[in-house]
């Protein structure tokens, strides 16, 4: 079993309490539609995500930006409640409003999304997904300033690129 911190104990205790005595799993915030799930995934409180999720929270319900739980999630390379989330049913390919990806929002973090990215390609997520922006995760990950897109020296990357009503395929091995 996870240890948690004292805190994290403390919390999931009382959100626990508040819920059986009927809080609603999904209330939403006025002004953001995010709910306590988004929030927690944003933060990384993995138990407090369990939690939501063994009381029935709607996996992949959108806040007002069209954004799910594991949008949160991946723009803050939170692979830990990424794989929570993709175990409770989460869709690895739901889109936001501007039609990103979860992958788009892992590629173009600032935080160290590598665990994040190659999880979300290990589970399947389409590699040539479109923004409305016409980029895709890699266009997305390649306009960071400097990046490393290697996992233990392994290709973290493999997209295929559309382009001028060409299709080229683009392996990235060890760096840009």
């Amino acid at each position: 079993m996870e240890q948690y911190s004292r805190s994290e104990t403390a919390v999931v205790a009382i959100l626990s309490a508040l819920l059986d005595r009927g809080m609603p799993v999904d209330v939403a915030v006025p002004g953001t539609g995010q709910t306590i799930l988004h929030m927690a995934c944003r933060r990384m409180c993995s138990p407090i995500v369990s939690l939501l999720l063994e009381y029935d929270a709607s996996v992949d319900r959108s806040d007002l930006k069209g954004w799910a739980a594991i949008h949160h999630a991946a723009a803050f390379a939170r692979a830990k409640v990424v794989r929570i989330l993709l175990a409770a049913g989460a869709s690895v390919d739901i889109y936001t409003f501007d039609s990103s990806t979860p992958l788009h929002l892992a590629a173009a973090s600032s935080f160290d999304s590598r665990d994040c990215i190659a999880l979300l390609q290990n589970m399947g997520a389409e590699r040539d997904s479109l923004m409305t922006t016409l980029d895709t995760p890699l266009h997305v990950f390649c306009k960071m300033e400097t990046r490393d897109c290697t996992a233990n020296g392994r290709c973290l990357l493999s997209f295929t690129i559309f382009s001028m009503n060409r299709v080229r395929i683009v392996s990235i091995y060890n760096s840009f």
